[in-house]
């Protein structure tokens, strides 16, 4: 049981603890990285104040529900098509196999 709960906490570490720091020294703008989470500190040209942007997970895009669902389906029998006799190949020429003798 103690393997488990060092496991998790050496889990919980990796993911929240930083592993790069970049820091631009002409902007005075500091960016920090971690598995699940990134921010970004720079200076605030409006009010000379410091502007802190926070991201969760940055590196999953949202995905649209429509996305996943996949194109409408046509009209009429959707298995029609698996149980159609035509084949077509594209650009592929027609081959003709001789008969064995």
């Amino acid at each position: 049981m103690k393997f488990w709960k060092v496991l998790a906490g050496l889990a919980a570490a990796a993911a929240l603890i930083p592993y790069q720091v970049e820091k631009d020294e002409e902007t005075g703008t500091l960016k920090l990285k971690a598995l699940t989470w990134e921010a970004t500190r720079s200076p605030n040209p409006e009010d000379g104040g410091t502007q802190v942007e926070v991201s969760i997970l940055p590196g999953l895009s949202p995905v649209d529900v429509e996305d996943l669902a996949g194109p409408d389906e046509p009209a009429g029998d959707p298995e029609a098509e698996m149980f159609d006799d035509s084949v077509t190949l594209g650009d592929v020429p027609p081959v003709t196999i001789p008969d064995a003798q």
